[in-house]
């Protein structure tokens, strides 16, 4: 016997009223008490987990659940900057709905400047602590998603309104989108006016705030890092069995001002060129230095690439007259993946200070005889054992 259309359309009105009433209570959910700890952190100095989080996209304020009076002022403290930057608060709510769920949420900020980012800055700041964590350390990373932000100023409250992610080809989206492109069950959810058009309201079972404190002086880290990313763009990790020397070019500051009577020089002895990373995606820069056997660069953002060289291949660094400059932590960097040397300028009348005086933003007229010298030396220690040779010649 047929159906009649009434009949069929009282099942088909329970039905839906089945299907609303299991979303609702889908979305709808009791807010647990949110926990917190803490840990240092690299950036902003705290590592700060929070259970039970919502992030309100049209407040642009992430909400904890806690009725202890003690509570609050906790997150202020262990939070640190994290608080301020995240716009962190308590509510009395006692129910939520949630666009999204995710098990796990990492909101850390980006060095960001005036349109443009640091090389440097990204990797030591955002991806090597953030890899440390995902991949190196928990390993398990079922339904997360990663927040990035950028401060409106350092160390002051997330930029809703910053076009840094409004173009997916920009470098620093390429570098940092590379921890959630490894893994299908990462998202990258960038913090931006494209967020509140997506979402309202987006719940994390766990917050981190933050980037965790690491040992980037750590070998088995270091290699397991440079792996990582070789393995993302495919990119072999194997000696070379001839030698070739790059020297980085700079361009706005701490320049070297006769690359080409270096380079000259070299060429006596061996294969030698000049490296120009500008316009250079990620991948591409990476890709570049794997012809090498000794790379030298000043202290600066572009040096960041001597940690993909090949195995045995030796990096050096150079740095500027009496600069008060982080030669230290690139010197720990550089150690941990491999051979390594380093050049101090020590005679005044080859540094030339910028014109606010300063030699450590300043361009340097190297030595010919000390370069010929370092470079003689570097060629030696390609592919041997010794990761913390320094030379300061």
């Amino acid at each position: 016997m047929e159906t009649s259309f009434p009949a069929t359309l009282l099942v088909c009105v329970a039905m839906f009223e089945l299907w609303l009433h299991h979303v609702t209570c889908e979305r709808s959910k009791v807010w647990l008490t949110s926990e917190i700890s803490t840990a240092d952190g690299h950036y902003p100095g705290k590592f700060c987990r929070i259970t039970n989080v919502v992030l309100r996209t049209r407040d642009r304020k992430l909400y904890f659940k806690n009725d202890n009076s003690d509570f609050k002022h906790n997150v202020e403290v262990a939070c640190n900057w994290n608080y301020i930057m995240w716009s962190i608060d308590k509510t009395s709510d006692h129910t939520i709905s949630c666009d999204k769920v995710y098990d796990s949420g990492y909101l850390f900020p980006i060095f960001y400047h005036y349109g443009n980012s640091n090389y440097y800055h990204l990797h030591y700041d955002t991806l090597m602590p953030l890899y440390h964590y995902l991949y190196y350390k928990k390993k398990n990373n079922k339904n997360t998603a990663l927040v990035p932000g950028v401060e409106t100023k350092r160390l002051e409250v997330i930029d809703w309104t910053t076009p840094a992610f409004d173009d997916e080809d920009k470098f620093w989206n390429r570098v940092v989108s590379i921890l959630s492109n490894a893994s299908p069950d990462i998202d990258m959810l960038p913090v931006n006016l494209n967020l509140i058009t997506t979402y309202d309201s987006i719940c994390f079972k766990t917050a981190y705030f933050g980037t965790p404190k690491i040992q980037r002086a750590d070998e088995k880290f270091m290699k397991s890092f440079v792996m990582f990313v070789k393995n993302h763009f495919n990119i072999s990790h194997n000696q070379l069995d001839t030698n070739r020397v790059g020297l980085i070019k700079r361009s706005n500051r701490r320049r070297i001002r006769n690359e080409e009577e270096l380079i000259k020089n070299i060429r006596k002895f061996t294969d030698a060129d000049v490296l120009v990373f500008e316009n250079m995606t990620f991948q591409e820069q990476v890709q570049a230095v794997q012809s090498y056997t000794v790379l030298i660069g000043m202290n600066g953002a572009g040096l960041t690439n001597a940690l993909y060289l090949p195995p045995g291949a030796v990096a050096i660094q150079m740095v500027p007259y009496k600069a008060q400059v982080n030669f230290a932590e690139f010197a720990k960097l550089l150690k941990a993946r491999g051979p390594y040397l380093e050049w101090h300028n020590k005679h005044e009348h080859l540094s030339v200070a910028n014109h606010n005086g300063d030699h450590s933003q300043g361009d340097t007229i190297v030595n010919v005889k000390e370069f010929v010298t370092l470079v003689k030396e570097a060629l030696k220690l390609v592919n041997s054992d010794n990761h913390l040779v320094k030379s300061e010649l």
